[in-house]
């Protein structure tokens, strides 16, 4: 593993390239923020029973004793604030990624967003997880450092799939593919009542008359997953694990009703080096 680590970014890293990887991530946290801000999801457009019973996560109890809730979330003037803080902060990052203060700014107020957001959906989602753990290579300003974080996100990244198939592996649903059907009737029967003259609606009926279809989807799914343990042993491949992970998370949209598109920044990492490479030599990269 160290050989595969030395071949590979580390060794090329150099502060411009390590703006351009930052600029074109923080893209992603604007584009997403403002697709959220669309959805109803800013801290400013949060109200009103905040999750009762929040179990034994640590940071749900520490938000609970903090007060945050009444001085941010409850004030609605403080909470478009720290929105358009957070959204500022991105801003600054990509226009100077030089910039320490900003970067760490972003990073405190993203990780407070991401436990503010599930609290106030009264649903312990972890639909912001992937973004969490990136929001980590905002904290990193040396570029060896940041060369070897960057390196072990997509190690991560590969734990993250390839665990999630192994426990599917042991826990035995691998070897249960009829469960297809009953997650794609409970997710998805409101769906079909409410809507039953659509095209989706008809595909969705199709596979419950054809449970064979559904199993084979369905095991093909928990095999992609598990196609990311090759990650640990080459990079040959991670253009396909890029398509991978767009297409998982594509499917579990489609047919388990539930959307994932923040996972998708996990396809950064994956990226070759070459391609970096190429997009410092264009004004994108531009300077700190």
């Amino acid at each position: 593993m160290q050989i595969l680590i030395r071949k590979n970014i580390i060794e090329d890293m150099s502060p411009s390239l390590m703006y351009l990887i930052k600029r074109c991530v923080v893209l992603f946290y604007i584009a997403d923020y403002m697709w959220r801000g669309y959805s109803g999801l800013w801290v400013c457009q949060l109200e009103g029973n905040p999750m009762v019973n929040i179990g034994y996560n640590p940071l749900f109890m520490l938000y609970g004793i903090s007060g945050m809730e009444e001085f941010i979330v409850s004030r609605f003037y403080i909470a478009l604030s720290f929105d358009l803080l957070l959204l500022l902060s991105w801003i600054c990052i990509w226009i100077r990624p030089a910039q320490k203060g900003w970067q760490v700014l972003a990073a405190v107020l993203f990780f407070i967003y991401s436990v503010i957001s599930p609290v106030h959906m009264a649903y312990a989602a972890h639909y912001l997880s992937g973004m969490v753990i990136m929001n980590f290579i905002f904290l990193f300003h040396q570029t060896r450092t940041f060369s070897y974080i960057w390196e072990g996100m997509r190690f991560y990244i590969c734990f993250v799939y390839g665990s999630a198939f192994l426990w599917k592996v042991i826990n035995g649903a691998m070897w249960s593919p009829a469960d297809g059907v009953q997650v794609i009737r409970n997710n998805l029967g409101q769906y079909l009542l409410l809507n039953p003259d659509t095209g989706m609606a008809e595909i969705y009926r199709w596979l419950l008359r054809n449970p064979l279809w559904v199993g084979l989807g369905t095991v093909a799914t928990y095999l992609m997953e598990g196609f990311f343990l090759v990650g640990f042993f080459t990079k040959k491949y991670d253009l396909i694990l890029i398509w991978l992970i767009l297409l998982i998370h594509f499917v579990i949209n489609i047919f388990v009703d539930t959307s994932f598109i923040e996972w998708y920044i996990f396809v950064f990492p994956f990226i070759p080096v070459s391609v970096w490479q190429r997009g410092q030599r264009h004004r994108f990269a531009g300077n700190p």
